[in-house]
């Protein structure tokens, strides 16, 4: 099922810094819909690292400028 994909899919975070909270959740909600954000903005920081191999419906937090 495509339920199964996903939860086996591996991907590379992407690098968020500097781009717009919006984008970042589009970019992020290609793999995974748990994302949580912090802020407004830009954003300054994230998790996982950008980079980072993950799998499945990883749990990505992303930090606006205003969350600091």
């Amino acid at each position: 099922t495509d339920r199964t994909k996903m939860e086996d899919h591996e991907w590379t975070v992407p690098n968020l810094i500097n781009l717009s909270v919006r984008d970042a959740i589009e970019k992020l909600a290609l793999h995974t819909s748990k994302i949580k954000v912090y802020g407004n903005g830009s954003v300054v920081d994230q998790s996982p690292k950008a980079f980072e191999r993950t799998r499945g419906e990883t749990e990505c937090v992303i930090y606006g400028r205003t969350a600091r």
